[in-house]
C-alpha cells in the first residue's frame, strides 16, 4: 500500500509539472492536481500519524508536516479574516501555491522514507510467521 501511495503521489506531481510547462492553459490542471493531491496527502498523513507512532523518524517527520500544514491553513485563515472584501488573493496566490507544493513535496519525501522503512523491516516472505519457525 505504501508503494501505491508513493507512486500515485509521484504521478500526480509529474502531471502537475508537465501541465505547468504548458503555460497558461496548464495552470488550471496544476491547481486541480494540487487540490486533489493535498486532500489525498492530508488523509494519508492522518492515517500514518495514527498507525506509525512506533517509528521514530516517521513520527518526527509527520510532526513537522503537521506544523507546516497548520501554519499554511492558519495563514490562509488570517488573510481571509483580515481582508474579507478585498481581492488580496491576487497578491498572495503565488505564495500559497508555492507553499502548498513545498508541503506536498515534503510529504512525498516522508512517503518515500516510510516505504524504505517498510522494505527494511520486511525480512522474508511471511515475516509474521518467522517466530513460529525459529524454534
Amino acid at each position: 500500500m505504501k508503494r501505491f501511495n508513493f507512486i500515485l503521489q509521484l504521478i500526480l506531481i509529474i502531471i502537475a509539472f508537465v501541465a505547468g510547462l504548458l503555460g497558461a492553459e496548464g495552470i488550471i490542471l496544476v491547481l486541480l492536481v494540487q487540490f486533489i493531491l493535498g486532500i489525498y496527502q492530508l488523509f494519508n498523513a492522518l492515517i500514518a500519524t495514527i498507525s506509525f507512532r512506533r517509528i521514530e523518524k516517521s513520527v518526527k517527520s509527520l510532526k513537522t508536516y503537521w506544523i507546516m500544514v497548520g501554519v499554511y491553513f492558519a495563514g490562509l485563515a488570517i488573510v481571509v479574516t483580515l481582508f474579507p472584501n478585498e481581492n488580496i488573493f491576487d497578491k498572495v496566490l503565488l505564495f500559497y501555491i508555492l507553499s502548498a507544493w513545498i508541503i506536498a513535496l515534503y510529504y512525498l519525501r516522508i512517503s518515500y522514507r516510510m516505504l524504505k522503512e517498510e522494505k527494511r523491516d520486511r525480512k522474508g516472505f511471511l515475516p509474521n510467521l518467522d517466530s513460529y519457525f525459529q524454534k
